[in-house]
């Protein structure tokens, strides 16, 4: 799943009222701040395998929340949706993005060579893939709690929500734009 910059509230409403049932949308959160925007997409009924997104709030990155983001919605679609396969596509010069999914048990499955243009020539473009066996559930420690995934923190004494949001998810983009997100 890939976006081009600038994203927009118009976009992404626009895209939200079609993007379909073949999906999960989560919204990251830490007492109410919105911290990312993580999902899987175009799950496949079948081979239940599903594309990965995460989208960490720009005034947060280097933090680690992306890795805590992905960790989580990784153990909701394993663990509650049952989805057999999580993958992204991961442009090569986006190396956080590829050292923080190996870090909780993604792995490299192939790379399409010189696949995206940017300003300065072709880039390569990686498959990162995680089956639930890969994933490293001893990550972090974490409980499920109904239609939310949390993630404790003891040391701060506080919990990080990664909670399903399918059904309002339209209320999480207006929020995401005031957060920053979008423009």
């Amino acid at each position: 799943m890939h976006f081009k910059p600038p994203i927009s509230l118009e976009r992404t409403l626009e895209w939200f009222h079609n993007r379909g049932t073949n999906r999960l949308d989560f919204v990251t959160e830490e007492d109410g701040e919105l911290l990312a925007m993580v999902g899987a997409t175009n799950i496949d009924p079948i081979i239940k395998k599903g594309e990965s997104y995460t989208i960490v709030n720009p005034d947060l990155k280097g933090r680690g929340i992306g890795t805590k983001a992905l960790f989580l919605k990784s153990v909701y679609c394993f663990e509650i949706e049952r989805v057999n396969k999580i993958w992204a596509y991961v442009d090569g010069d986006n190396t956080a993005s590829i050292r923080m999914a190996e870090r909780i048990g993604y792995r490299v499955e192939g790379i399409l060579r010189q696949e995206v243009a940017r300003e300065n020539g072709l880039i390569d473009r990686y498959y990162l893939g995680c089956l639930e066996n890969d994933l490293k559930k001893d990550s972090f420690k974490y409980g499920i709690e109904g239609q939310a995934i949390l993630l404790y923190d003891y040391i701060a004494e506080n919990s990080i929500r990664c909670c399903l949001r399918s059904e309002v998810t339209a209320r999480g983009v207006g929020r995401a734009c005031r957060a920053g997100f979008l423009t």
